[in-house]
């Protein structure tokens, strides 16, 4: 999504790129925590850099199916 786009749609406003669902980044808004600070980190910068930010679904699925590929 180009700069122009996210603008668009409000600051602090991301849209998944998984599913396309809109979802607030408090960090992104200027804040100094966000919502995802809470969750395990299981997703390396690497692996999240090309794609942006999972919305809440999306990266609660993802850090399952991690959770469960490490279990293995």
């Amino acid at each position: 999504m180009t700069e122009a786009n996210q603008q668009a749609l409000g600051k602090g406003n991301r849209t998944c790129p998984e599913c396309g669902t809109v979802f607030s980044c408090a960090v992104a808004a200027g804040e100094s925590q966000c919502w995802c600070f809470n969750l395990p980190r299981i997703i390396s910068l690497d692996e999240s850099d090309d794609r942006g930010c999972l919305c809440p679904t999306c990266l609660g699925a993802w850090i399952a199916r991690k959770t469960d590929e490490q279990a293995t």
